[in-house]
Protein backbone atom coordinates (compact mmCIF):
# COMPACT_ATOMS: atom_id res chain seq x y z
CA UNK A 1 0.00 0.00 0.00
CA UNK A 2 2.77 2.44 1.02
CA UNK A 3 4.80 1.90 -2.19
CA UNK A 4 1.66 2.34 -4.31
CA UNK A 5 0.84 5.53 -2.36
CA UNK A 6 4.32 6.96 -2.96
CA UNK A 7 4.18 6.03 -6.64
CA UNK A 8 0.75 7.61 -7.10
CA UNK A 9 1.76 10.83 -5.33
CA UNK A 10 4.98 11.07 -7.31
CA UNK A 11 3.13 10.95 -10.63
CA UNK A 12 0.51 13.39 -9.35
CA UNK A 13 2.90 16.12 -8.23
CA UNK A 14 3.38 19.39 -10.10
CA UNK A 15 5.77 22.14 -8.97
CA UNK A 16 4.40 25.69 -9.24
CA UNK A 17 6.11 29.05 -8.62
CA UNK A 18 4.31 32.31 -7.74
CA UNK A 19 5.94 35.72 -7.38
CA UNK A 20 5.03 38.00 -4.46
CA UNK A 21 1.48 39.32 -4.65
CA UNK A 22 0.26 36.76 -7.19
CA UNK A 23 -3.08 35.04 -6.58
CA UNK A 24 -2.89 31.27 -6.12
CA UNK A 25 -6.65 30.81 -6.10
CA UNK A 26 -9.69 32.97 -5.38
CA UNK A 27 -12.75 32.41 -3.21
CA UNK A 28 -15.35 30.56 -5.28
CA UNK A 29 -12.81 28.87 -7.58
CA UNK A 30 -13.22 25.09 -8.05
CA UNK A 31 -11.65 23.25 -5.10
CA UNK A 32 -10.16 19.80 -4.61
CA UNK A 33 -6.46 20.25 -5.40
CA UNK A 34 -4.03 20.65 -2.49
CA UNK A 35 -0.72 22.51 -2.36
CA UNK A 36 2.29 21.73 -0.17
CA UNK A 37 4.32 24.89 0.57
CA UNK A 38 8.01 24.27 -0.16
CA UNK A 39 9.21 27.89 -0.06
CA UNK A 40 7.78 31.26 1.00
CA UNK A 41 4.66 32.48 2.80
CA UNK A 42 1.00 32.59 1.75
CA UNK A 43 -1.81 34.87 2.97
CA UNK A 44 -5.30 33.40 3.27
CA UNK A 45 -8.01 36.06 3.10
CA UNK A 46 -11.65 36.70 2.30
CA UNK A 47 -13.59 39.79 1.24
CA UNK A 48 -16.71 40.56 3.28
CA UNK A 49 -18.84 43.64 2.49
CA UNK A 50 -16.02 45.12 0.45
CA UNK A 51 -13.45 44.70 3.25
CA UNK A 52 -10.51 42.31 3.07
CA UNK A 53 -10.31 39.97 6.08
CA UNK A 54 -6.97 38.30 6.85
CA UNK A 55 -7.73 34.73 7.95
CA UNK A 56 -4.31 33.09 8.20
CA UNK A 57 -0.69 33.17 7.11
CA UNK A 58 0.86 29.85 6.05
CA UNK A 59 4.49 28.93 5.54
CA UNK A 60 6.90 26.11 4.55
CA UNK A 61 5.67 22.59 5.29
CA UNK A 62 1.99 23.54 5.62
CA UNK A 63 -0.71 22.24 3.27
CA UNK A 64 -3.03 24.59 1.42
CA UNK A 65 -6.49 23.57 0.21
CA UNK A 66 -7.34 20.85 2.72
CA UNK A 67 -10.84 22.31 3.26
CA UNK A 68 -12.02 21.18 -0.18
CA UNK A 69 -9.76 18.22 -0.98
CA UNK A 70 -12.44 15.68 0.01
CA UNK A 71 -15.64 17.59 -0.73
CA UNK A 72 -14.48 19.14 -4.04
CA UNK A 73 -16.57 22.20 -3.13
CA UNK A 74 -15.60 25.76 -4.24
CA UNK A 75 -12.78 27.51 -2.36
CA UNK A 76 -13.94 29.07 0.90
CA UNK A 77 -11.27 31.81 0.81
CA UNK A 78 -8.59 33.31 -1.42
CA UNK A 79 -4.83 32.73 -1.28
CA UNK A 80 -1.96 34.88 -2.52
CA UNK A 81 1.81 34.77 -2.29
CA UNK A 82 3.21 37.00 0.48
CA UNK A 83 6.71 36.39 -0.95
CA UNK A 84 8.08 34.28 -3.79
CA UNK A 85 6.40 30.91 -3.30
CA UNK A 86 7.18 27.39 -4.51
CA UNK A 87 4.32 24.89 -4.21
CA UNK A 88 3.92 21.21 -4.87
CA UNK A 89 0.43 20.73 -6.32
CA UNK A 90 -1.44 17.42 -6.01
CA UNK A 91 -4.59 17.19 -8.09
CA UNK A 92 -7.94 16.21 -6.62
CA UNK A 93 -8.36 13.25 -8.96
CA UNK A 94 -5.28 11.57 -7.44
CA UNK A 95 -6.39 12.34 -3.86
CA UNK A 96 -9.80 10.85 -4.61
CA UNK A 97 -8.16 7.73 -6.03
CA UNK A 98 -6.09 7.24 -2.87
CA UNK A 99 -9.02 7.94 -0.54
CA UNK A 100 -11.00 5.35 -2.47
CA UNK A 101 -8.86 2.62 -0.86
CA UNK A 102 -10.02 3.65 2.64
CA UNK A 103 -12.86 1.84 4.45
CA UNK A 104 -16.29 3.36 3.83
CA UNK A 105 -16.72 4.42 7.48
CA UNK A 106 -13.41 6.32 7.37
CA UNK A 107 -14.45 8.20 4.21
CA UNK A 108 -17.71 9.22 5.91
CA UNK A 109 -15.84 10.43 9.00
CA UNK A 110 -13.34 12.45 6.94
CA UNK A 111 -16.04 14.05 4.80
CA UNK A 112 -18.14 14.95 7.84
CA UNK A 113 -15.08 16.44 9.58
CA UNK A 114 -14.18 18.50 6.49
CA UNK A 115 -17.76 19.77 6.13
CA UNK A 116 -17.80 20.90 9.76
CA UNK A 117 -14.44 22.68 9.33
CA UNK A 118 -15.75 24.45 6.23
CA UNK A 119 -18.78 25.68 8.18
CA UNK A 120 -16.61 26.90 11.05
CA UNK A 121 -14.32 28.71 8.60
CA UNK A 122 -17.33 30.41 6.99
CA UNK A 123 -18.67 31.56 10.36
CA UNK A 124 -15.25 32.85 11.41
CA UNK A 125 -14.89 34.83 8.17
CA UNK A 126 -18.32 36.41 8.61
CA UNK A 127 -17.61 37.28 12.27
CA UNK A 128 -14.25 38.80 11.37
CA UNK A 129 -15.93 40.93 8.72
CA UNK A 130 -18.50 42.19 11.21
CA UNK A 131 -15.77 42.99 13.73
CA UNK A 132 -13.81 44.95 11.12
CA UNK A 133 -16.96 46.92 10.25
CA UNK A 134 -17.51 47.71 13.93
CA UNK A 135 -13.91 48.89 14.26
CA UNK A 136 -14.33 51.18 11.26
CA UNK A 137 -17.46 52.71 12.75
CA UNK A 138 -15.77 53.40 16.08
CA UNK A 139 -13.29 56.12 16.99
CA UNK A 140 -10.07 54.13 17.20
CA UNK A 141 -6.99 54.71 19.34
CA UNK A 142 -5.01 55.36 16.15
CA UNK A 143 -7.46 58.08 15.09
CA UNK A 144 -7.40 59.69 18.55
CA UNK A 145 -3.60 59.65 18.59
CA UNK A 146 -3.51 61.37 15.19
CA UNK A 147 -5.95 64.03 16.50
CA UNK A 148 -3.66 64.67 19.48
CA UNK A 149 -0.65 65.04 17.16
CA UNK A 150 -2.53 67.43 14.89
CA UNK A 151 -3.91 69.42 17.83
CA UNK A 152 -0.51 69.90 19.50
CA UNK A 153 1.18 70.81 16.21
CA UNK A 154 -1.34 73.52 15.34
CA UNK A 155 -1.63 74.85 18.91
CA UNK A 156 2.03 74.84 19.93
CA UNK A 157 2.45 78.61 19.67
CA UNK A 158 -0.28 79.06 22.30
CA UNK A 159 1.08 76.34 24.58
CA UNK A 160 4.82 76.99 24.37
CA UNK A 161 6.72 78.95 27.01
CA UNK A 162 10.31 80.30 27.10
CA UNK A 163 12.88 78.07 28.75
CA UNK A 164 16.64 77.84 29.08
CA UNK A 165 16.48 75.16 26.38
CA UNK A 166 14.42 77.36 24.04
CA UNK A 167 10.63 77.33 23.72
CA UNK A 168 9.02 74.25 25.22
CA UNK A 169 5.59 72.83 26.06
CA UNK A 170 5.24 71.45 29.56
CA UNK A 171 4.03 67.87 29.51
CA UNK A 172 1.19 68.38 32.00
CA UNK A 173 -0.11 71.34 29.97
CA UNK A 174 -0.05 69.32 26.75
CA UNK A 175 -1.84 66.41 28.44
CA UNK A 176 -4.57 68.61 29.98
CA UNK A 177 -5.05 70.58 26.77
CA UNK A 178 -5.53 67.42 24.64
CA UNK A 179 -7.86 65.89 27.24
CA UNK A 180 -10.11 68.93 27.38
CA UNK A 181 -10.03 69.84 23.69
CA UNK A 182 -10.94 66.31 22.55
CA UNK A 183 -13.33 65.58 25.47
CA UNK A 184 -11.39 62.44 26.40
CA UNK A 185 -11.06 60.65 29.74
CA UNK A 186 -7.74 61.65 31.30
CA UNK A 187 -6.78 57.99 31.68
CA UNK A 188 -7.18 57.41 27.94
CA UNK A 189 -5.20 60.54 26.97
CA UNK A 190 -2.43 59.52 29.38
CA UNK A 191 -2.27 56.05 27.82
CA UNK A 192 -2.02 57.49 24.29
CA UNK A 193 0.76 59.87 25.37
CA UNK A 194 2.62 56.99 27.03
CA UNK A 195 2.52 54.94 23.81
CA UNK A 196 4.02 57.87 21.89
CA UNK A 197 6.67 58.39 24.59
CA UNK A 198 7.60 54.69 24.86
CA UNK A 199 8.14 54.46 21.09
CA UNK A 200 10.15 57.68 20.79
CA UNK A 201 7.56 59.81 19.00
CA UNK A 202 7.43 62.18 21.97
CA UNK A 203 10.71 62.81 23.78
CA UNK A 204 10.44 64.02 27.36
CA UNK A 205 13.07 66.19 29.05
CA UNK A 206 13.16 67.79 32.52
CA UNK A 207 13.61 71.51 33.21
CA UNK A 208 16.56 71.93 35.55
CA UNK A 209 15.07 75.01 37.24
CA UNK A 210 11.58 73.82 38.16
CA UNK A 211 11.96 70.05 37.65
CA UNK A 212 8.96 70.00 35.26
CA UNK A 213 8.77 67.57 32.33
CA UNK A 214 8.53 69.18 28.90
CA UNK A 215 8.46 68.54 25.15
CA UNK A 216 10.53 70.69 22.81
CA UNK A 217 8.60 72.67 20.18
CA UNK A 218 10.82 71.08 17.53
CA UNK A 219 9.61 67.66 18.68
CA UNK A 220 5.97 68.84 18.65
CA UNK A 221 6.32 70.13 15.07
CA UNK A 222 7.37 66.64 13.96
CA UNK A 223 4.22 65.02 15.38
CA UNK A 224 2.39 66.06 12.22
CA UNK A 225 4.34 63.33 10.38
CA UNK A 226 2.16 60.71 12.10
CA UNK A 227 -0.92 62.33 10.52
CA UNK A 228 0.77 62.31 7.10
CA UNK A 229 1.77 58.68 7.64
CA UNK A 230 -1.83 57.64 8.33
CA UNK A 231 -3.14 59.54 5.30
CA UNK A 232 -0.57 57.87 3.05
CA UNK A 233 -1.31 54.50 4.64
CA UNK A 234 -4.82 54.63 3.14
CA UNK A 235 -3.60 54.57 -0.43
CA UNK A 236 0.09 55.53 -0.83
CA UNK A 237 3.42 53.73 -0.25
CA UNK A 238 2.91 53.48 3.51
CA UNK A 239 -0.14 51.27 2.90
CA UNK A 240 2.15 48.48 1.69
CA UNK A 241 4.51 49.07 4.60
CA UNK A 242 1.74 48.57 7.16
CA UNK A 243 0.35 45.56 5.29
CA UNK A 244 3.79 43.90 5.13
CA UNK A 245 3.51 42.85 8.79
CA UNK A 246 7.02 43.70 9.93
CA UNK A 247 7.96 41.40 12.80
CA UNK A 248 9.60 42.58 16.01
CA UNK A 249 12.94 41.21 14.81
CA UNK A 250 12.57 43.15 11.51
CA UNK A 251 11.92 46.41 13.34
CA UNK A 252 14.80 45.84 15.78
CA UNK A 253 17.20 45.01 12.96
CA UNK A 254 16.26 48.19 11.05
CA UNK A 255 16.47 50.28 14.22
CA UNK A 256 19.93 48.82 14.81
CA UNK A 257 20.94 50.06 11.36
CA UNK A 258 20.09 53.63 12.40
CA UNK A 259 21.89 53.25 15.74
CA UNK A 260 24.99 51.94 13.97
CA UNK A 261 25.07 54.97 11.67
CA UNK A 262 24.98 57.21 14.76
CA UNK A 263 27.71 55.23 16.54
CA UNK A 264 29.88 55.48 13.43
CA UNK A 265 29.57 59.29 13.58
CA UNK A 266 27.57 59.62 10.35
CA UNK A 267 25.34 62.64 9.65
CA UNK A 268 21.90 61.03 10.06
CA UNK A 269 20.17 63.90 8.24
CA UNK A 270 21.95 62.84 5.05
CA UNK A 271 22.11 59.63 3.03
CA UNK A 272 24.38 57.04 4.68
CA UNK A 273 25.91 53.80 3.49
CA UNK A 274 27.21 50.83 5.45
CA UNK A 275 28.80 47.72 3.94
CA UNK A 276 26.88 44.51 4.51
CA UNK A 277 30.04 42.86 5.85
CA UNK A 278 30.29 45.48 8.61
CA UNK A 279 26.65 44.90 9.54
CA UNK A 280 27.13 41.13 9.67
CA UNK A 281 30.16 41.45 11.94
CA UNK A 282 29.38 44.48 14.09
CA UNK A 283 25.64 45.27 14.22
CA UNK A 284 24.83 43.12 17.24
CA UNK A 285 28.11 43.97 18.97
CA UNK A 286 27.57 47.75 18.60
CA UNK A 287 23.79 48.08 18.95
CA UNK A 288 22.56 44.83 20.52
CA UNK A 289 20.27 44.20 17.53
CA UNK A 290 20.84 41.02 15.52
CA UNK A 291 21.51 41.25 11.78
CA UNK A 292 18.84 39.74 9.53
CA UNK A 293 19.42 40.02 5.79
CA UNK A 294 15.76 39.19 5.07
CA UNK A 295 14.69 42.23 7.13
CA UNK A 296 16.79 44.53 4.93
CA UNK A 297 15.52 42.85 1.77
CA UNK A 298 11.91 43.32 2.92
CA UNK A 299 12.60 47.02 3.61
CA UNK A 300 14.27 47.41 0.21
CA UNK A 301 11.20 46.05 -1.61
CA UNK A 302 9.15 48.73 0.13
CA UNK A 303 11.55 51.54 -0.85
CA UNK A 304 12.79 52.16 2.70
CA UNK A 305 16.45 51.58 1.79
CA UNK A 306 18.60 50.31 -1.07
CA UNK A 307 21.07 47.40 -1.32
CA UNK A 308 23.70 48.00 -4.00
CA UNK A 309 25.38 45.45 -6.26
CA UNK A 310 28.56 45.69 -4.15
CA UNK A 311 26.61 44.84 -0.95
CA UNK A 312 26.28 48.30 0.53
CA UNK A 313 23.13 49.44 2.31
CA UNK A 314 22.08 52.99 1.36
CA UNK A 315 19.52 54.75 3.57
CA UNK A 316 18.48 58.07 5.07
CA UNK A 317 18.46 57.48 8.87
CA UNK A 318 16.13 60.38 9.69
CA UNK A 319 13.45 59.16 7.25
CA UNK A 320 13.86 55.50 8.19
CA UNK A 321 13.67 56.38 11.90
CA UNK A 322 10.45 58.34 11.40
CA UNK A 323 8.84 55.45 9.51
CA UNK A 324 9.83 52.91 12.18
CA UNK A 325 8.50 55.11 14.99
CA UNK A 326 5.17 55.50 13.16
CA UNK A 327 4.92 51.75 12.56
CA UNK A 328 5.68 50.97 16.22
CA UNK A 329 3.09 53.47 17.50
CA UNK A 330 0.48 52.22 15.03
CA UNK A 331 1.04 48.54 15.92
CA UNK A 332 1.04 49.26 19.64
CA UNK A 333 -2.22 51.22 19.50
CA UNK A 334 -3.91 48.51 17.42
CA UNK A 335 -2.79 45.85 19.91
CA UNK A 336 -4.02 47.88 22.90
CA UNK A 337 -7.38 48.46 21.24
CA UNK A 338 -7.83 44.77 20.42
CA UNK A 339 -6.96 43.85 24.01
CA UNK A 340 -9.43 46.43 25.35
CA UNK A 341 -12.18 45.22 23.00
CA UNK A 342 -11.68 41.57 23.93
CA UNK A 343 -11.74 42.44 27.64
CA UNK A 344 -14.96 44.42 27.14
CA UNK A 345 -16.61 41.58 25.23
CA UNK A 346 -15.56 39.13 27.94
CA UNK A 347 -17.01 41.32 30.68
CA UNK A 348 -20.27 41.79 28.74
CA UNK A 349 -20.66 38.06 28.14
CA UNK A 350 -19.98 37.37 31.84
CA UNK A 351 -22.64 39.87 32.82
Amino acid sequence: MQSRLNSSLSSAEETMVFSEGKTIFSKGDPGGDIYIIQQGDIEIYSVENGAEIQLARMTVGEILGTMTCLTNEPRMASARAASEVVLKKIRHVHIKRLVGDLPTWMKIVLKDFTTRLNQMNKLYSEAAGQLLQLKRNQISYVFLCSRICSLLTTSQKYLSVPSGDGKVIYYDNALNFATNALFLPEQLTTMLFEVMIDNGMIQIAVNRDNNKKYISTENVEKLVFFCHFLNEAKRGPYKKILESNFSTKDLKSLSGLIQMAKRMGMDTSKSCQIHMKDLTISLEKITGAKFYLESLQKAEKLGMLQITADDRVLFLPSDLSRILVNINVYKRLEKLEDTHRQKKMKNESAA
